[in-house]
């Protein structure tokens, strides 16, 4: 057998054993960033919740980098704290954005968070909720809303048949000020509630 044709199948084999290499480690990356190390409480069966809802929009001079960590890390305090009480936590992220993807990037640099909603400005759903209709108040952002919720989940054999919500105002913060003095007091302010 020739030197060239032996260097060849080995050169062959080697490469491709680096090309599956890389693509199973790829996978591997993209899999552990990409849901499967998600955590989250929201289960089926209803209960109480601890919710902290983010509104912000990539446009606000307010919105930034500063705040965001604040809120990542009431958001994880808060939770903490929740789950100690044994109860659950929920977070959501609206974004005022107009674009939807946007609005989703803008929140996916916060935190992860359990539910997004996007688009629309100051039109969408979550804003419409949070600001102008269930739990009224100035049209501004940024604002973090900590809420108090019970669902109540009625079943059938196929499935959910009925959710009924009763949502709770705790808190409303519009400054990071404000989120930074909650952050550090959470667990003194939270105590009342349990």
């Amino acid at each position: 057998m020739n030197i060239n044709k032996l260097l060849k199948k080995n050169y062959t084999v080697l490469f491709a054993f680096l090309g599956s290499f890389f693509v199973v480690m790829f996978l591997m990356n993209y899999l552990q960033n990409h849901g499967e190390n998600f955590d989250t409480d929201i289960d089926l069966n209803g209960g109480t919740y601890f919710q902290l809802v983010y509104i912000g929009s990539s446009g606000c001079s307010f919105c930034n980098e500063s705040l965001h960590s604040e809120v990542a890390l009431l958001k994880t305090k808060l939770k903490n704290i929740v789950n100690e009480r044994g109860f659950k936590f929920l977070s959501t992220g609206i974004s005022t954005s107009l674009d939807s993807k946007e609005g989703v990037k803008f929140l996916n640099n916060i935190s992860e968070f359990d539910e997004l909603i996007s688009g629309g400005s100051w039109y969408n759903l979550g804003v419409y909720y949070y600001i102008w209709d269930t739990f009224k108040d100035e049209g501004s952002v940024p604002q973090i809303i900590i809420l108090k919720n019970d669902f109540v989940v009625t079943g059938s054999l196929n499935g959910i048949q009925d959710i009924e919500r009763n949502d709770n105002l705790l808190f409303r913060l519009t400054t990071i000020q404000e989120v930074q003095d909650f952050t550090g007091n959470v667990e003194c302010a939270m105590e009342q509630f349990f």
